[in-house]
């Protein structure tokens, strides 16, 4: 076990897993959703292979409901790293993934806390990269989330031939191929770290996932939806129906809340987009996110855009993604 006492967090280890054996990075952020976040343990562990050594790295971004006590008490064998309760999402999973790096595994596998796998759905993820890409490791499999009634929730993204670069929409029943997608379930091999990087440490909840497919495309990588569902999970509308609630007793701390009122990240991510920038964070190297400097200054216009593309993320929060046609 290590402790930094600096940050406040805690890290505790498995026993290293046998080589002949492929090996699989989990990587989970939660904050005080303990119940969640203990369903999408349980059903990941369900779904796990004899094939493959799992480690999961769970980030719990400083949750006062207990979720460490439970996932400590319930699955020691997790990877259990605090935040301070500042990360949220895209900062948890760039932690947990960090610390995945020193394990050096043949795929990282992101996973949204609410995201409760289907038995089938490690083995699918993985035979479906194996059929995609043998020999070639250079390929992103997207698991594809589904509502109640079947409908697409979560998964890839192509773009939507239109002025803007910034318009995507979910892919159609015959589409594999994607140009982004949402984090909620991807496969992602050991060899992007070097060749695309990490999330990227500009964001700090939303839009990094779709910075990062982004990302993966402009490096050369296929990035493909599994079309068989890997969950059911329905859309998240909470959030964004409280960031609409902009009212006499909440306005002046909406804006902060990074979850329901992303505008910082929009702004980015359109600056990155709208920008057409060039550079990739594997262009910049392993050093430098290391120190936090991979963000939108690496877009080639970035800085100059700043002022045009704040009105575009605003449009961008309500319409920049929409439904399969």
């Amino acid at each position: 076990m290590k402790e930094d006492s600096t940050i406040g967090w805690r890290i505790e280890f498995d026993e290293p897993a046998s080589p002949a054996l492929r090996r699989l990075a989990v990587l989970i952020t939660a904050h005080n959703r303990r119940e969640t976040t203990i369903k999408c343990l349980e059903a990941l562990y369900r779904s796990r292979l004899q094939s493959v050594a799992l480690s999961v790295y769970l980030t719990d971004d400083g949750s006062v409901d207990g979720t460490s006590d439970v996932v400590r008490a319930r699955f020691p064998q997790v990877k259990l790293l605090r935040g301070d309760g500042q990360l949220y999402w895209n900062g948890g999973m760039r932690f947990a993934w960090q610390t995945a790096l020193r394990d050096r595994p043949d795929f990282y596998l992101w996973l949204n806390d609410d995201t409760a796998l289907r038995p089938d759905a490690l083995s699918g993820l993985l035979a479906a990269h194996e059929r995609i890409a043998p020999g070639d490791r250079k390929v992103i499999v997207v698991g594809r989330t589904v509502s109640s009634s079947d409908e697409t929730t979560y998964g890839g993204y192509v773009r939507v031939k239109s002025i803007s670069r910034l318009r995507f929409r979910h892919l159609s029943a015959s589409e594999t191929e994607c140009d982004t997608f949402n984090g909620n379930c991807v496969l992602i091999p050991d060899r992007a770290v070097e060749e695309i990087g990490l999330l990227s440490a500009h964001f700090r909840h939303g839009f990094g996932d779709n910075d990062y497919g982004l990302r993966a495309r402009r490096a050369g990588y296929r990035v493909v939806e599994m079309k068989a569902p890997i969950a059911t999970q329905d859309v998240d509308r909470h959030s964004a129906e409280e960031s609409r609630k902009l009212n006499a007793s909440n306005w002046r701390f909406v804006p902060s809340i990074q979850k329901a009122f992303p505008c910082a990240n929009g702004s980015g991510f359109a600056a990155r987009t709208e920008g057409r920038c060039g550079r990739s964070t594997s262009s910049i190297g392993m050093s430098r996110w290391r120190s936090r400097e991979v963000g939108v200054a690496d877009c080639g216009r970035a800085r100059r855009r700043s002022a045009s593309v704040t009105s575009s993320a605003s449009s961008l929060l309500s319409s920049s993604f929409a439904e399969s046609p």
